[in-house]
């Protein structure tokens, strides 16, 4: 399980524009290509063992501009592509690479995103709102679901 991710907690605020270039080296350096060193060195253990898993954890900032995330988005999404390129290089010795997208989860790093507990709530009535509009059901009327967390 590689769950390893770092932004300077500047770089989360303000405009995306302003991240310094060795700042937003570091972020991806630290986010995404500690995956990458991370396989290489399980590879001959999981190939001698005929095969295993990777796994990462990622976030929808990586898909999409969430407002104070910038280069951590930029990380995730470098994140996001190299679980698909390793599972490429790797696959064809029964390892397989995969990430997890768990949404936004109270921990000690969440704590540097302006705005996180509000971000917290509106992500909870989101998945409240798919889980009741799920395609064997009729959507949930409006009044269920905020105007921010409405998916359809």
């Amino acid at each position: 399980m590689h769950s390893v991710a770092y932004a300077a907690a500047e770089d989360l605020e303000g405009r995306f524009t302003d991240t310094p270039r060795d700042r937003f080296w570091m972020a991806i350096d630290v986010s995404a290509y500690s995956l990458v060193a991370t396989a290489r060195a399980a590879e001959p253990l999981m190939g001698a063992a005929g095969g295993g898993s990777i796994v990462t954890m990622t976030y929808l900032g990586g898909e999409r501009a969430v407002p104070h995330y910038n280069v951590m988005g930029v990380a995730k999404a470098t994140l996001d592509s190299a679980v698909k390129y390793l599972a490429w290089d790797l696959g064809e010795k029964n390892i397989r690479v995969n990430a997890i997208s768990a949404g936004p989860v109270r921990t000690l790093a969440a704590r540097s995103i302006a705005g996180f507990r509000r971000w917290r709530r509106s992500s909870k009535s989101a998945l409240r709102c798919i889980a009741m509009s799920r395609p064997t059901t009729s959507p949930p009327p409006p009044s269920t679901c905020s105007a921010t967390a409405r998916t359809t």
